[in-house]
């Protein structure tokens, strides 16, 4: 390599015999000494070549960005970690998705929802922000044929949010699924939707792919799917399922279903 001259405080004059990795070494009189490159030249160290010196300057410059920018990204990633193990729980924190014949076999398959977009106002076009969700919501996947009338909707499977998902954050519109609790319903075992809402729709679900629901309904759902598992395994996923959403929920078993007013 090309020597190049230095200045130490201590040492005096110097030469730059090697550079590896993030060490330096320099000959002075007294000998060689190594140091941490390029943190040497914030203080100790200083090239004799003004060019050579400038260079070593916009490094550090370059280096401080990105250190600061890894703190404040490790600020943030902090920040976003405690507020998914310290989020408020809302009584009306669970979506039901309506969901195509055509979309399907890919929500089964990616395991995951979109919120859509808004059809009117300034953020027209835009995604839907699912802001109620959080890492102690469930996702309830609905669907009904064509031919079929709104108040036959059925329920075909659910699935747990991802346990680091923060609704306000999604702003692609995509829910994705928690990779272990999450169930898919048989054509034999779907459940009515509408019989847990008092409510009946009078013409249709509406314009917006989801809908808010209360966390008792969704346990209320959870239960019954876990009833009228017949496969054993599925049974103890559906089960598995329930006591995780049950346990982040802060809800106890309740002996009598009452639909959603």
């Amino acid at each position: 390599m090309e020597e190049k001259a230095v200045r130490h405080d201590s040492f005096g004059n110097g030469v730059v015999t090697s550079l590896d990795d993030n060490v330096i070494t320099v000959c002075f009189n007294e000998g060689e000494k190594k140091f941490l490159y390029p943190d040497a030249f914030k203080s100790f160290l200083v090239y004799e070549d003004p060019k050579q010196q400038k260079k070593i300057q916009h490094l550090l410059h370059l280096e401080e960005e990105r250190k600061k920018r890894t703190f404040q990204m490790d600020q943030a990633e902090q920040a976003r970690l405690f507020r998914t193990k310290n989020y408020k729980v809302l009584v009306n924190s669970q979506a039901a998705f309506r969901i195509s014949e055509d979309e399907m076999q890919r929500v089964f398959t990616d395991w995951r929802v979109s919120t859509g977009t808004f059809l009117s106002g300034y953020a027209k076009g835009q995604p839907r922000i699912p802001e109620r969700l959080m890492p102690n919501s469930a996702c309830l996947l609905t669907y009904r044929s064509a031919e079929q009338q709104e108040a036959e909707r059925r329920i075909v499977g659910a699935f747990m949010v991802s346990p680091d998902f923060l609704g306000d954050e999604c702003l692609d519109g995509k829910v994705s699924a928690h990779e272990t609790h999450r169930i898919r319903l048989s054509e034999r075992e779907t459940l009515p939707f509408w019989r847990y809402f008092s409510k009946k729709p009078k013409t249709g679900w509406g314009s917006t792919p989801y809908r808010y629901f209360s966390n008792r309904t969704m346990a209320d759902i959870l239960r019954d799917i876990s009833d009228i598992s017949s496969d054993p395994e599925q049974q103890e996923t559906a089960e598995a399922f329930r006591k995780y959403y049950m346990r982040l929920n802060c809800l106890h078993d309740s002996p009598v279903f009452q639909a959603e007013k």
